[in-house]
């Protein structure tokens, strides 16, 4: 997804951005479709290690019942934390493990210690 004149639109890397699909139902019609979840990717986040988007992720963790993977962001393990608190049922990432000093065990310990059940080590 990619944040235009402040509305959340639909964006593939290969075609850019889809002017046709609106985001809402578009996810929608991925669920009954039979996807078994969705993966959030923020273009503006992407790469950025600032933070998930917050706002999205939440936007569409209230409307489809499968599962959630924030996706594009994550710069520190407090960002994971923050994304599962606005419903997110799973992360990815990958920057915050290349260019920074985290593994996955800090973020699943910063999980922890915010009382999300997480298998340690």
């Amino acid at each position: 997804m990619k944040k235009v004149d402040g509305v959340y639109k639909i964006y593939n890397r290969n075609l850019g951005l889809v002017e046709n699909l609106e985001l809402i139902s578009w996810i929608k019609e991925v669920e009954s479709l039979g996807a078994g979840e969705i993966l959030v990717t923020s273009v503006d986040k992407d790469g950025s290690e600032d933070g998930y988007d917050l706002e999205l992720i939440e936007l569409v963790s209230k409307e489809v019942s499968i599962p959630v993977i924030a996706n594009a962001g994550a710069g520190k393990p407090q960002d994971c934390v923050e994304a599962v608190k606005k419903g997110a049922d799973a992360i990815a990432a990958a920057s915050i493990f290349h260019f920074t000093q985290y593994t996955p065990n800090n973020i699943k310990e910063e999980l922890h210690k915010n009382n999300f059940s997480v298998r340690l080590h």
